[in-house]
């Protein structure tokens, strides 16, 4: 028997929405819940060791049911994208109060190991990547991309050179078209997609990325002459725009690089200088980084990383990075008052990349503030007393801040709540109509919070209490025992097992103010 025939509604939807994702984990949402179902349960419940049950969809058709609830999506991410899973997250799109019949669903992200950009998913002072190769004979186009600090590079390097190159990248994620020959693949560590785009990138890769960065040529990024560099990068752009595509529009260019300045460390030699690990069991405490890491900002800590990673040859660049380690050295105190600022800076490469995509939090931008208000005194210490003009290329990366962070300032509250919405983001006198909002709203609960006093003493009932929900409103609540009392005006709401809600004209009229303000200082402050 087919099994739609036999399928409710949802079920039918559920199945659609699924057969465009086979290989991802649907987390299908379902009121306050994200649902999975069949085989999708099942994973679920062994990996997040949640209970396994099942649900009747149907006519006689019960399948394997594990939920999450929607709040906490973030930390169970975080569990199935460290084993390796992709979860499309299949969301609501229309109003179930005004929907006829089913909900309108479908999917609004799929989450992979290098598309991740929420705090909790990432380590902060490790690179997320994700990369791309395309191999032609014996050679290798290589790019990667960490959307999170908006990083996108691209090379193309000698096939007997790739799997040194991917493991000092370390990716979490590597996007292929083509499987890979067992010798290679068998010496990567990251996750593996295989992309199906049916020669689609390979001829068009060019245009792609020219119309990604809305240039007419590849010549000023470096990579012109790069068929195979080109063809990587595109498979990335396109990868994107179907798994993380807000990140695009962050991504500023595409930078080329090479490989020949640098010592090239493949993975066994990494790992018997025990450069990131060390020890049997790859430990990370006693190894060089760890020992060397004095950083005092993630993005120090990526930074050092990477020059750990791709030791240098050139002997002008060494020379440069000693003089100004020579810098901080000769002088203890302002080395001292250098590593006191940093400490109050925040990860301002992630803060912006938030920023630019619209995922920043009030509390995000916060932090991106107060980080900006030190980078002044970093600059001024910095540039204090110093006789080495060989060190002036550390103080040229700084740029003029002055406009965001004056912004920040005079918008946002310091101790704002970590989600917009509830009318204490926005700082007093910033915007007129969103605190003529403000005052219309605390008049409408002030007079709201009377009505209980009022009642009470109105209809002698001293247990009347006020109550709001989602559901029903505000609302008076009066218990069983002194319904007799209730005025002809007070209008029923909900019946419960020991009283009854009422709601009064008047309380109406302010119901609809608090809650239209509401919203509109919700919308103002997003």
């Amino acid at each position: 028997m087919d099994v739609f025939s036999m399928a409710t509604p949802a079920r039918q939807q559920y199945l659609d929405i699924k057969s465009n994702h086979p290989n991802d984990i649907l987390l299908f949402r379902m009121g306050d819940f994200y649902e999975t179902f069949d085989d999708d349960a099942k994973v679920m419940a062994k990996d997040l060791e949640i209970a396994l049950t099942s649900r009747e969809m149907g006519k006689g058709e019960k399948v394997p049911l594990a939920g999450i609830p929607y709040h906490s999506l973030n930390g169970y991410l975080s569990k199935l994208v460290s084993k390796g899973h992709r979860i499309a997250i299949c969301e609501q799109t229309s109003d179930p109060s005004t929907s006829k019949g089913i909900v309108d669903r479908e999917v609004v992200r799929i989450v992979t190991p290098g598309t991740i950009t929420e705090d909790q998913l990432l380590e902060t002072n490790i690179n997320n990547y994700l990369a791309s190769i395309v191999i032609k004979d014996h050679s290798v186009g290589v790019s990667y991309v960490d959307i999170t600090t908006t990083e996108f590079l691209t090379t193309e390097i000698q096939i007997e050179d790739l799997t040194t190159e991917i493991n000092r990248i370390n990716p979490r994620e590597l996007i292929i078209s083509k499987p890979l020959p067992d010798n290679i693949s068998e010496s990567i560590n990251s996750y593996i997609t295989l992309v199906d785009e049916k020669g689609y990138i390979a001829n068009n890769s060019r245009k792609i990325v020219e119309q990604n960065f809305r240039v007419a040529s590849l010549e000023s990024f470096g990579c012109d002459k790069l068929t195979l560099g080109i063809e990587a990068a595109a498979q990335i752009i396109e990868y994107l725009k179907t798994h993380q595509r807000s990140a695009l529009r962050t991504i500023p260019t595409l930078k080329t690089y090479s490989t020949q300045p640098f010592m090239s460390l493949d993975q066994q030699t990494s790992r018997n200088l025990e450069i990131f690990s060390s020890g049997r069991e790859n430990s990370q405490e006693s190894s060089l980084y760890s020992i060397l890491d004095k950083t005092q900002t993630p993005m120090g800590g990526r930074l050092l990383r990477k020059w750990l990673g791709q030791p240098l040859l050139e002997l002008d660049l060494l020379e440069e990075r000693q003089k100004a380690v020579e810098w901080f050295i000769e002088d203890p105190i302002r080395r001292g008052h250098i590593a006191k600022i940093l400490t109050s800076i925040s990860d301002i490469e992630r803060l912006t990349t938030k920023v630019k995509m619209g995922t920043a939090g009030p509390r995000d931008l916060t932090g991106l503030g107060n980080s900006l208000e030190v980078i002044p005194d970093l600059i001024a210490i910095a540039g204090r007393r110093t006789k080495n003009k060989d060190t002036f290329w550390v103080l040229n990366e700084f740029s003029d801040n002055s406009i965001p962070y004056e912004l920040i300032k005079k918008s946002i509250e310091p101790e704002t709540p970590p989600n917009v919405g509830e009318g204490r983001t926005i700082k007093p006198g910033f915007s007129r109509t969103l605190d003529l909002l403000k005052q219309e709203s605390t008049k409408a609960k002030a007079n709201m919070a009377n009505i209980e006093s009022r009642e009470r003493e109105k209809t002698g009932i001293k247990s009347l209490k006020i109550g709001y929900n989602r559901v029903f409103g505000y609302y008076l609540e009066v218990s069983k025992s002194y319904t007799s009392r209730v005025p002809s005006d007070y209008v029923r709401r909900q019946t419960l097992v020991g009283g009854e809600r009422y709601i009064t004209p008047e309380m109406k009229k302010y119901e609809s103010i608090i809650l239209n303000t509401s919203s509109k200082i919700e919308e103002i402050e997003k």
